[in-house]
């Protein structure tokens, strides 16, 4: 029959990783009380990071171990007057790796998850419900879109000059409502710091851990705070470029990180993160929380509380310019709904819903605003610029060649609309070489041929004098009583010879004018300009 021996004290004492890292940490104490000249000590806290290795919990435990065991090799070797320093650098890094140590036989710690999250029996919790974020504060007063921004709650004149100065021009309530966050973050959804070190630079990630390390920095640059953060996959390093936050938060904390990853320093790190307390009741947290393009003087949390108070301000405000039977016809939320679930989403279902509203509102209105101006611009009168049939053969017949069906094509719908009383707005679009210069040439034939004026311009000088001979040449073969002058404009044409092309611009010798933006200055006035 098998026995069993019982484990003495001494054996439970070695299974226990805190007692090793606690005789170390004396050891450490025991030098610095003796001078830095203890051998002893430090042979006694080389003793006991060896007996630390089968504890460590991550990958990245184990390798601060390491690095520590060389660093206090290094010791030995440095001066009397280094090794202070040296000390206390070496206690903070083993201090560090007390969340990372586990007993032996100890389960695994449940990756991602902290102690709060899992229930008893180690199950974990189902996660809460998403709430809609609402105003904690002092209802806002009802207001409209149109009203400034100082009609909310706490926004004065300097928050006003800071919105004001947003690249988005936030002036009034309704450009807050406008306002659409650059992403949103799920504090609900994290993953583990292990697995998000392993992530590329640049990414996006959310974790959630245990700050084991807090300090405030005042020398070797702008104030910061560095803290690190432990979930028992691993650690990572978080800066944040403000001393208030030493004042938020305190070792022990647990927090949910989310921020871009960054290699630039070493290890993998976050810099200026956003953060939320676990369990906290802050403006947004358990929800999809909304992430603002920000500028000088303005912070996440007090845009978000901006919005939050524009949202419950203009609740029974906010007209919706789609009709009805549009909206039920397309599946559409309406344009408050869509507002609130753009900035804050219960679910992504939610924040995609709110997106498809709201640009399909905007490619409405603007096709809309299409619609109108063509239909105003057909209602304004024009001149009609026929082309006589025997004028369109004799030209057609001094061409060294035939139009091709694509060209007579394109331009019996331009001289078609030449013909009507009404503005003709057309683009006549072609490959390099494809006979456009001949269509619009014969266009301008037609307005010429009615006593009107032609301008055609060219975006640089080069194209323009290349335009201004080609149009010259296409005409050349016509008789003199049915050739249109024509001339070019461009910055380089100066002195006499400008003063000459401008007066017969003006008296109406002039019947087509080729050039660049010259064509559009100050003192260029047309006679009769029908094309």
């Amino acid at each position: 029959m098998a026995t069993s021996t019982p484990l003495s004290g001494s054996d439970f004492d070695d299974a226990d990783p805190i007692r090793h890292l606690e005789s170390a940490l004396n050891a450490l104490r025991q030098e610095w009380r003796a001078g830095f000249r203890d051998r002893i000590a430090i042979a006694k806290v080389q003793g006991s990071l060896r007996r630390l290795r089968p504890f460590t919990a991550t990958h990245q435990a184990t390798l601060t171990l390491a690095s520590l065991e060389e660093a206090l090799a290094a010791y030995r070797r440095l001066g009397v007057d280094e090794r202070p320093d040296a000390l206390k650098r070496f206690a903070a890094e083993l201090e560090s790796l007390r969340p990372d140590l586990l007993p032996l036989g100890a389960p695994p710690a449940m990756v991602g998850k902290l102690p709060t999250a899992i229930a008893p029996g180690m199950n974990p919790s189902p996660p809460p419900n998403r709430q809609r974020a609402e105003s904690r504060s002092r209802p806002a007063p009802a207001l409209a879109p149109s009203d400034p921004v100082t009609a909310l709650p706490k926004v004065g004149p300097a928050v006003a000059k800071n919105l004001a100065a947003h690249r988005a021009k936030i002036t009034t309530v309704g450009d807050l409502l406008k306002l659409a966050p650059s992403r949103h973050i799920d504090y609900s959804r994290t993953e583990p710091i292990g697995a998000a070190l392993r992530s590329s630079p640049g990414t996006d990630v959310t974790v959630r851990g245990k700050l084991t390390e807090i300090r405030e920095i005042r020398t070797g640059g702008p104030p910061r705070v560095q803290a690190r953060l432990s979930d028992g996959s691993g650690w990572m390093r978080i800066t944040w470029f403000s001393s208030f936050i030493s004042k938020q938060l305190q070792v022990g904390d647990e927090i949910v990180v989310s921020g871009t990853i960054e290699a630039d320093f070493g290890p993998l790190s976050f810099t200026n993160p956003e953060w939320e307390p676990v369990g906290g009741a802050g403006l947004s947290t358990g929800r999809l929380t909304p992430v603002y393009p920000l500028t000088k003087g303005l912070h996440q949390k007090s845009m978000r509380s901006l919005t939050r108070a524009a949202l419950d301000a203009t609740r029974a405000a906010i007209p919706d310019p789609l009709p009805a039977e549009v909206i039920e016809q397309y599946g559409l939320i309406g344009a408050a709904k869509a507002y609130e679930d753009i900035h804050y989403p219960v679910s992504w279902t939610d924040l995609s819903r709110a997106q498809s509203r709201l640009a399909f509102e905007d490619l409405f209105l603007l096709q809309l605003g299409h619609i109108r101006r063509r239909r105003d611009r057909k209602r304004q009168p024009g001149t009609r610029l026929p082309l006589a049939p025997e004028l369109r053969d004799l030209f057609m017949g001094t061409l060294p060649y035939r139009l091709t069906g694509a060209q007579d094509r394109a331009l019996a719908e331009i001289l078609a609309d030449l013909e009507r009383p009404e503005p003709m707005t057309r683009l006549l679009q072609g490959d390099v070489g494809s006979g456009k210069t001949v269509v619009a040439a014969t266009a301008a034939l037609a307005a010429t041929s009615q006593a009107t004026q032609v301008a055609l311009m060219a975006p640089t000088e080069i194209l323009a004098e290349q335009h201004y001979h080609n149009v010259r040449g296409l005409f050349v073969g016509l008789p003199e009583a049915d050739r249109p002058v024509v001339r070019l404009l461009t910055g380089s044409v100066k002195g006499a010879r400008r003063k000459d092309i401008l007066t017969g611009l003006a008296s109406g010798e002039v019947d087509v004018l080729v050039g660049t933006q010259a064509l559009i200055q100050t003192g260029v006035e047309f006679a009769r300009l029908g094309l």
